[in-house]
């Protein structure tokens, strides 16, 4: 391990901080199992707030850093609420200039969460301040510990390639599975890491029961979409009707870089017209790791509704891929509430298939000629989307999580 660049725990350079008098926030230091660390106390008062903060210098601008520390929670039923963890650059005129949230935090077995965060800190930055926030809860009580900040080697770029499709309507299975088929092999050319297809795109535009073009998975159909992904080493995603013993659902299939279905996920909103043909709904949103992030995907209706997109964002998703037919406007505004990417595969509107960053940008869209088609774009998940104030203040910094970090369920979670 590199030098540790904050200072030990029990040091007087980590300052307790309450807003003023009014705060009646317990904060103390301990030796909790051996290890100092630092506690933040709510002491009975939702209202209140408290937080740990330190500074330290000899930072490098354009340097690569790793930030961890791990806390353990008492009476706190949403860490995104009462826990948050707030990253300052400061310029050689002491001022901040870029300010960041770290987020993601995993557990250990013995209750502790940890939390690692890596950066490259912004060019003209000298001092470095962490913030270990804690509010809102009434009888919360957090214990910090093993606070780190280290400069590390270069980092890779954590960068890749998706390809989004478009499929004319009304053609034939066969003319669609030839297309689409062929469109990997282009697209991998390319050098996309992953290809994603529309809702229905082997079937859309053509009188169809579900239950008739339903198919097992895995099956023959999966296979063929597999054998291309292990061709060219690419993750496939492709949507069906999956027949399981009978039982119909709307599925999304994804293939790994070496042929495999590695996950499988079921449309959890459906329209009326498939209750009314028997389709069944999944039950579960997720996420799943790829080589490049952490995914998720859902399927058209799925993605209207700002919660299933927030719950995986909050999951920790970092890009959510979309098998759509129907168009919706409002995924610009869910991509950019959620920091997420957004790679949607479609049929209708006046952007069918398009690519969305954390920032609202549309970085590609095909399919307004209803041609068949496709568009590879290259997604860099380390980029951030500064803006200046938001809730980061005068310094501005990175959006793409300042949404999630600033949630308040326990206001409006009263309809559960």
């Amino acid at each position: 391990m590199n030098k540790n660049l904050l200072p030990d725990l029990m040091s007087n350079k980590w300052d307790a901080v309450i807003p003023n008098n009014t705060f009646t926030t317990i904060m103390h230091k301990t030796n909790a199992e051996d290890n100092a660390a630092l506690v933040v106390d709510l002491n009975g008062d939702r209202e209140n707030t408290g937080k740990w903060s330190c500074e330290t210098d000899n930072i490098r601008g354009n340097a690569h850093y790793r930030f961890q520390v791990s806390f353990k929670m008492e009476n706190v039923p949403y860490e995104h609420e009462t826990v948050r963890i707030l990253f300052s650059w400061i310029d050689a005129s002491g001022e901040a200039f870029f300010r960041e949230f770290a987020y993601y935090s995993r557990e250990s077995q013995d209750g502790w969460k940890t939390v690692e965060k890596r950066m490259v800190s912004p060019k003209g930055a000298c001092r470095f301040r962490v913030d270990l926030i804690v509010s809102y809860e009434k009888n919360a009580v957090v214990t910090f510990r093993d606070a780190v900040m280290e400069e590390t080697d270069t980092m890779p770029r954590r960068a890749f390639k998706a390809a989004i499709t478009y499929l004319k309507k009304a053609q034939t299975y066969e003319q669609n599975l030839s297309t689409s088929l062929a469109m990997i092999d282009q697209a991998a050319h390319e050098g996309a890491d992953i290809v994603v297809f529309a809702e229905m795109f082997l079937h859309f535009g053509r009188p169809n029961k579900m239950a008739d073009i339903a198919v097992p998975v895995p099956g023959a159909l999966t296979e063929k979409y597999g054998q291309k992904a292990r061709q060219h080493g690419v993750y496939l995603i492709i949507n069906v009707y999956e027949n399981d013993d009978g039982r119909i659902y709307n599925t999304n299939i994804v293939f790994g870089r070496d042929g495999q279905i590695i996950h499988k996920y079921r449309k959890t909103h459906l329209p009326l017209s498939e209750v009314d043909d028997g389709i069944r709904p999944g039950h579960v949103l997720d996420v799943f790791g790829l080589d490049f992030g952490v995914c998720a995907t859902q399927i058209c209706w799925d993605h209207y509704f700002p919660e299933s997109v927030r719950e995986v964002a909050m999951m920790g998703a970092e890009i959510l891929f979309v098998s759509t037919i129907g168009y919706n406007e409002h995924a610009a505004t869910f991509a950019a509430n959620n920091g997420l990417y957004m790679v949607i595969a479609g049929i209708n509107g006046s952007q069918p298939s398009r690519i969305i960053s954390p920032g609202g940008e549309l970085l590609a869209c095909i399919g307004e000629d209803d041609q068949d088609g496709y568009a590879v774009v290259e997604i860099d998940l380390d980029k951030a989307y500064p803006m200046p104030w938001i809730i980061l203040g005068p310094a501005g910094g990175d959006t793409k999580r300042t949404n999630l970090n600033s949630m308040r369920p326990s206001v409006y979670d009263s309809w559960k």
